[in-house]
């Protein structure tokens, strides 16, 4: 065990966690009226007649597995739905723990912590411990993606979708895989569809919501009258959650995406009530982790805010504002920036110059330092066959079709011939002319640029043509890159030229020995 990455995490996440507990804890006098229906459902779930809990309390909102923590004393309640925070935070803060992060970015995202203190201790004091575990469960599943871990992706999903349906929203994370796609959803049935099968309209009437349209929220700007919400407003919340959730998997930063699609959610809920931007706090922080600024984070506290001043009789207008400016710069996010947390390269689509942009980001793997010299097993070269020829072709496919626009197509046949060569050359040769560059323009697939395509290549590619174990790969090119992800010197350095500066063109233009 690495004590000093133990004593790391303890110091980014303890402090907030302690907080919440404490914040928690301090309100066991106060008995709120959702934690009221989530005991009296619980008292139906654990008892003879269990499945029919959604017909006797349609009220509560909450999953099983959250109505399972209801019994527990209030005050133990509201503690232990604080402390899930520990774990969320933990998993949150872990590429933070690497050696090659600056300091300075640390205690940026420990200060950040901090706006997370009061949304979560509502969580507790509230009775709101199905939120707390969908939270969790998009932790353990955004961690595991970034791990390539199958099962932890499943166990983060049923944690979610067995605390809460709204769970629903990160049902495009299972695409990572066939088996996560195809577990999925059994494991959603295996916790619900024993209810629909008991009761199926109670279960349709208790889908539907229990909040009413009020002034101030976002469909009362889109004309929606007072009063019960309309019909649509729930699978069209579902809708923008899905596709913010699925812009990110497809541009491999599933927590940006993910944060767009709850904050686009959170926009249409008929209430404007503070518990709709809790999430958003707590996932920003996966997306501000490294990040020299937690702009995320600050953008969604405010939202958690303004949203007590629209009940107190505000304008909605704030709220809104702060809602789709997050919106605005996760899609930022996703379309300017071309690697995640672990790395896996995507690209923007910023005219010309967000080609150079998604090339330079990219580049910092290799720019982070030199390999150690690797043997001539080591390296796919022209005459080379079989499966890691083919990672190879498609990972070069997918980065030219992902924005840096550089490099012939070639096929994949897993032979490395001419075409090959020439599109790896193509794609080393637009790293030259960036300083303190140090690969050889050679066409050959070393541990540099083995290990950039092997990350590039996770996910999108079919299972036959994966990379994993054909292609050489140093994950330590990939820890030190994880520091300068979010640099924007590499990405100012480029999208502050011209499209006709001549740095610019250099930097496109394929080059040969």
């Amino acid at each position: 065990m690495n004590w000093h990455r133990v004593r790391l995490a303890a110091l980014l996440t303890l402090p907030a966690s302690a907080l919440i507990a404490y914040d928690g804890w301090r309100w066991r006098w106060f008995t709120h009226p959702d934690f009221l229906l989530a005991r009296e459902a619980a008292q139906v779930l654990l008892s003879g007649d269990g499945l029919r809990v959604y017909a006797e309390a349609p009220l509560a909102q909450m999953g099983p597995l959250a109505l399972a923590l209801a019994p527990l004393p209030h005050a133990a309640y509201n503690v232990v739905v604080a402390l899930l925070v520990l774990p969320f935070l933990v998993l949150a803060a872990l590429p933070l723990l690497e050696d090659d992060v600056p300091p300075s970015r640390r205690i940026t995202w420990l200060l950040a912590t901090t706006l997370l203190i009061a949304p979560w201790a509502q969580l507790a004091w509230k009775g709101h411990g199905d939120d707390a575990l969908v939270l969790l469960g998009a932790a353990v599943m955004l961690t595991a993606l970034a791990a390539r871990r199958t099962s932890w992706v499943l166990a983060g999903w049923f944690v979610a979708v067995a605390g809460k349906p709204t769970a629903l929203a990160l049902a495009p994370l299972l695409l990572a895989t066939p088996v996560t796609l195809w577990l999925g959803p059994m494991l959603a049935a295996l916790v619900w569809l024993p209810f629909v099968i008991a009761d199926p309209g109670a279960m349709a009437r208790a889908g539907q919501g229990v909040m009413a349209v009020v002034p101030g929220d976002g469909l009362s700007y889109l004309g929606v009258r007072a009063g019960r919400p309309p019909a649509w407003v729930r699978p069209l919340q579902l809708a923008v959650a899905w596709a913010g959730t699925l812009l990110g998997h497809l541009r491999s930063r599933p927590a940006a995406g993910l944060l767009a699609g709850l904050a686009l959610r959170a926009a249409l809920e008929p209430n404007p009530a503070p518990a709709y931007s809790i999430s958003l706090v707590a996932v920003a922080l996966f997306v501000d982790a490294g990040r020299r600024l937690p702009v995320a984070t600050g953008l969604a506290s405010m939202g958690f805010w303004t949203s007590q001043m629209v009940l107190a009789g505000g304008s909605g207008l704030p709220r809104l504002a702060l809602l789709l400016g997050l919106v605005g710069w996760c899609v930022w996010t996703l379309t300017g920036r071309a690697l995640d947390l672990v790395g896996v390269v995507g690209g923007m689509r910023l005219a010309r110059a967000a080609r150079a942009g998604a090339a330079v980001a990219i580049a910092t793997a290799w720019v982070s330092g030199p390999a150690a010299p690797v043997q001539a097993s080591d390296v796919i070269q022209r005459g080379s066959v079989g499966q890691g020829v083919k990672c190879v072709q498609y990972a070069v496919n997918h980065l030219g079709s992902a924005g840096l626009g550089i490099g012939p197509r070639t096929p994949v046949d897993g032979q490395y011939g001419r075409d090959t060569a020439g599109a790896v050359r193509a794609l080393q040769a637009a790293f030259a002319p960036i300083e303190n560059f140090e690969s050889t323009v050679d066409g050959r697939v070393g541990t540099l640029t083995g290990t950039i395509l092997r990350e590039a290549n996770f996910g999108g590619a079919p299972a036959e043509w994966r990379c994993d174990e054909h292609v050489p790969y140093d994950p330590k090119l990939r820890r030190q890159a994880q520091a300068n992800l979010s640099d924007v010197a590499f990405n100012t350095w480029l999208l502050t030229l011209k499209p006709d500066d001549e740095r610019l063109q250099r930097a496109l233009a394929p080059k040969s020995n």
